[in-house]
């Protein structure tokens, strides 16, 4: 441990994306995060990257891109939290902030950034099948009003050492807000980002 004080960020994941074996919540939480040791983490990602994906965002943890294949995903994604001024955001995972947003599907991972330029929503399944769910929104108690709901359509990342593509089938499907509630489809060991922002 006396060695990190002299690194930036640690990586670490490589033995699970290689093996297509993925960790259980409770263990990603404990490794994977960093917080307990204050060094920023950074997920590897040799393959089935937009799985990658799911498991990190929920866990506000970034997937360390490749110069081929990912980079136009990632690439989105930073701009994405470069324009909600993601540094000033707080982070409400999954495991605590029921209080403000609850799924009526359990295998549906719902965490999400607030800033004052809005919300980034962070749907994931962990699951091996197509899962559907509603969330259940308390804007009241996060002092918030959306005006705008936009899922975000991600760019395919082709994954040069397996020579295939991942794409999220529903990443073009419009999400509605009515009285609070919004109803989405996620692919398997996959994830939606959506944006919510409000008038000011």
């Amino acid at each position: 441990m006396p060695l990190c004080s002299f690194v930036d960020s640690h990586w670490n994941g490589e033995y699970f994306a290689n093996r297509n074996k993925w960790p259980s919540l409770d263990m990603f939480r404990a490794e994977f995060m960093g917080e307990q040791w204050g060094i920023v983490p950074e997920l590897l990602s040799y393959g089935h990257f937009r799985t990658c994906l799911a498991y990190a965002l929920i866990h506000d943890v970034s997937v360390r891109g490749q110069i081929l294949g990912d980079l136009p995903i990632r690439s989105k994604i930073w701009k994405i939290f470069d324009d909600f001024d993601i540094n000033r955001a707080k982070f409400y995972p999954y495991w605590s902030n029921s209080s403000f947003v609850k799924s009526s599907n359990p295998a549906a991972k719902v965490s999400f950034y607030k800033s004052e330029k809005g919300i980034i929503l962070i749907v994931s399944n962990l699951t091996d099948k197509d899962i559907k769910t509603e969330l259940n929104w308390n804007f009241s108690g996060l002092g918030f009003q959306p005006v705008s709901v936009v899922p975000v359509q991600l760019p395919r990342s082709f994954q040069c050492r397996r020579k295939e593509t991942e794409d999220n089938l529903f990443d073009k499907e419009k999400v509605l807000l009515s009285d609070s509630k919004m109803s989405l489809r996620i692919q398997r060991r996959n994830f939606r980002m959506i944006l919510l922002t409000e008038k000011k």
